[in-house]
């Protein structure tokens, strides 16, 4: 049995949504001054802001190429990835300085 991206990615949608606003409201230290959804709206859509970050995640293209693929800047595909990003794999990440 084949499952489309879709049918995997939806269900985790609303959890993600959630965790992201939990995020967001520690950062800001308070709720939304806004209500959600008004602003800028999304160059990519859910499901292509996590291929992008899969695919960037598993090095199989750089963000200028992504970029370029789905139509946006690199520093576009760069936020995608931030907010895509579990946090758990954010903070096991290591800096080696020489």
């Amino acid at each position: 049995m084949t499952r489309s991206f879709h049918e995997i990615e939806s269900p985790l949608h609303p959890g993600r949504f959630i965790q992201r606003e939990q995020t967001l409201r520690a950062i800001r230290g308070h709720e939304r001054l806004v209500a959600p959804g008004t602003g800028a709206k999304a160059k990519l859509t859910p499901a292509d802001r996590i291929l992008a970050t899969v695919l960037h995640l598993r090095k199989l293209a750089t963000v200028n190429l992504l970029g370029q693929l789905f139509n946006v800047s690199a520093v576009t595909i760069s936020r995608a990835n931030q907010a895509v990003r579990p946090e758990d794999f954010k903070s096991s990440e290591t800096v080696v300085t020489l």
